[in-house]
């Protein structure tokens, strides 16, 4: 009996385990504006850590330090914000995106056009 005991720890020893690790991703956020004539097309993909993440957005369009047009979205695991401005020609404008991912606020993300 004592040596089917010592066969089966080695066994245990010996055999390989294998652990499948959870994967998770890192959140992507990328703002984008775009000034053609006399339209800003402003856009804001945000991807979360997981597929059931608890997303909310806040874009907001500036020219100087005034903000001309703030919008918000959410949404689970992603958000994919599209809208359009009429802007005035050969101003610079600031996009801003402001996410928070459950409960979690991340750095402001900005991008000028």
């Amino acid at each position: 009996m004592k040596k089917i005991a010592l066969f089966l720890a080695l066994l245990m020893f010996v055999l390989p385990v294998t652990v499948n690790a959870a994967t998770t991703r890192n959140a992507n956020i990328s703002p984008g504006l775009k000034i053609d004539g006399t339209t800003a097309t402003c856009s804001v993909l945000v991807v979360g850590n997981a597929e059931n993440d608890q997303i909310t957005l806040v874009v907001k369009l500036w020219k100087g330090s005034s903000c001309i047009a703030t919008w918000n979205e959410s949404g689970i695991g992603y958000v994919n914000f599209l809208e359009y401005k009429t802007v005035s020609k050969g101003a610079e404008y600031t996009l801003t995106a402001e996410v928070v991912i459950n409960g979690i606020r991340q750095p402001t993300y900005s991008i000028n056009g």
